[in-house]
């Protein structure tokens, strides 16, 4: 990428980004290994879902409404189910980003789309620079 860099200074770099969307990857997963990864996985989703709960009690609290907790975690298993099919993180609040929306004002889930056009935008038009 920029040898003056990894030359003159000795900075290590990850290596080439891939550019674009990954891959749908449903035709690799391999059911028969759910049961060794169950445990792990549930320990995972309850911590995730746990975390999502008290960023929205607490948005909530400061912000006079209600969530629902059935709706998060709904909401949560479609995105983690959907973003599985393309070998995604796993999906859960986050405070940093729900911190940052709260005190910018940010008044509906738009702010969370604009965030997902710039990113889809990153990955399909800035990644092969």
């Amino acid at each position: 990428a920029f040898p003056i860099f990894t030359e003159t200074f000795h900075v290590k770099y990850v290596g080439e980004i891939p550019s674009g969307l990954f891959p749908m990857s449903i035709d690799s997963w391999q059911l028969a290994k759910i049961p060794t990864v169950i445990g792990t996985a549930m320990s995972a989703t309850l911590i995730g879902y746990m975390e999502s709960i008290a960023i929205g009690k607490n948005l909530a609290a400061t912000n006079g409404y209600e969530i629902d907790a059935t709706q998060e975690m709904l909401a949560l298993g479609i995105a983690n189910v959907v973003g599985a099919a393309f070998s995604c993180y796993p999906v859960t609040g986050s405070f940093s980003r729900s911190a940052v929306n709260n005190s910018t004002g940010a008044l509906s889930q738009f702010s969370g789309v604009l965030t997902a056009l710039v990113m889809l935008a990153t990955l399909m038009f800035l990644t092969p620079l």
